[in-house]
């Protein structure tokens, strides 16, 4: 079992501050985070979600796990608790998640929740990321519930430049989809600003982006 004696004492956090779409998430990137009190909340393809007394969710991952930490997660069950989680804050594919490097990671296990409680995800389109970007960008949103979505890029004439998601069906959560700034003839668009524009359900929203070469 490995010491992390050596190691700078970890910034106790909450799920709420480390959510997605948290006002100060991007302070926490690179940062030894720990959080308590810590439940499974969902068990994802590539990930974990953990929730606290805060409501909110983040995700864990295993991309850093020695082997002995990532056969222990590939048997955790929803609803699992624990004393506490923590690992590095870091920001992947989209998604802010704490990894998890070695089992001293978990603190003790507090049995099994059966009645996990998680807030419900608002309706709300974040902003992309980067921004500005070159050539690849990822527009990231968030909904309340299971909503047929469409998410459109337009240039500043209005024009519709590329077709993301085209009515798709998408469960409540957090989700992020890629630009490649290509447009839908597979053609590489000029720099300049953009729109992203989201209907899911009632809710409707767009923001601004911009494409530097």
């Amino acid at each position: 079992n490995s010491t992390q004696n050596d190691e700078p004492a970890p910034t106790l956090a909450t799920c709420r501050a480390l959510e997605q779409s948290g006002e100060e998430v991007e302070s926490y990137e690179g940062v030894l985070v720990k959080i308590t009190d810590v439940t499974i909340s969902s068990i994802n393809q590539y990930d974990w979600s953990v929730t606290d007394a805060t409501g909110s969710e983040t995700l864990i991952d295993d991309d850093m796990a020695v082997m002995a930490a990532d056969n222990f997660m590939s048997d955790l069950v929803v609803g699992q608790e624990f004393e506490y989680v923590m690992g590095i804050f870091n920001y992947s594919w989209g998604t802010y998640k704490i990894q998890i490097r070695n089992l001293d990671d978990f603190g003790a296990s507090a049995g099994i929740n059966d009645d996990v409680h998680v807030n419900p995800y608002e309706y709300a389109l974040h902003e992309n990321y980067p921004n500005p970007f070159n050539p690849e960008t990822q527009i990231r949103f968030s909904i309340g519930g299971q909503e047929n979505v469409k998410l459109v890029i337009y240039d500043v004439m209005g024009r519709q430049v590329r077709t993301l998601v085209n009515g798709d069906s998408f469960n409540s959560g957090f989700h992020v989809i890629n630009w490649n700034g290509l447009d839908n003839v597979g053609n590489p668009v000029a720099s300049g600003m953009y729109f992203y524009r989201i209907k899911a359900g009632d809710f409707i929203a767009h923001k601004k982006m911009m494409l530097v070469k």
